[in-house]
């Protein structure tokens, strides 16, 4: 700048950035290392659940009367946290203290059973496969530790065409 040029006034502009638009799910990540979780149900697809749970550090309780052959190779040989059978029905004194709960059940009045008492005790549910009765949806993981990285499908699990997302 020469001397005979006056400096261009400068004034602080604020802009605000537009709001952000809604989402469907808030994309959370809980801290699950030494705390227990429980799932309810012995199938594989409670076992996957247990297994995700475990990875993170939870203590798993599962209660299930007749756990399938891929649970009782977890509680064998978890990846992180316990994975302990309780060989018997769930009940609502289960989940007090719980971090989280999954619930692997088909029987609707079942489902309705777990949700209820669930949110009787606060404690965060889900339902596996029943999206209506989830206060929490796991997203598909891509699993870089210790970057992890979450998509949200906002709870469906399945394509158009019935075929499970991959």
């Amino acid at each position: 700048m020469s001397s005979h040029e006056t400096p261009l006034a400068r004034s602080p502009q604020s802009l605000r950035p537009p709001r952000m638009g809604a989402l469907a799910t808030l994309p959370l990540f809980f801290t699950l290392a030494g705390r227990r979780a429980v799932v309810v149900g012995g199938n594989e697809a409670a076992a996957w659940k247990a297994e995700l749970l475990s990875a993170a550090g939870a203590t798993i309780e599962v209660r299930a009367p007749d756990p399938c052959a891929e649970m009782e190779a977890l509680a064998a040989d978890p990846p992180g946290g316990s994975v302990v059978l309780d060989r018997r029905a769930w009940c609502a004194a289960d989940f007090a203290g719980a971090a989280l709960v999954v619930g692997a059940a088909r029987d609707n009045a079942e489902v309705a059973s777990i949700f209820e008492a669930a949110r009787e005790v606060g404690v965060p549910l889900n339902v596996i496969d029943k999206p209506a009765f989830c206060t929490f949806q796991f997203g598909a993981i891509v699993n870089r530790s210790p970057l992890v990285v979450g998509i949200s499908t906002d709870g469906a699990a399945r394509r158009g065409d019935d075929q499970p997302l991959r």
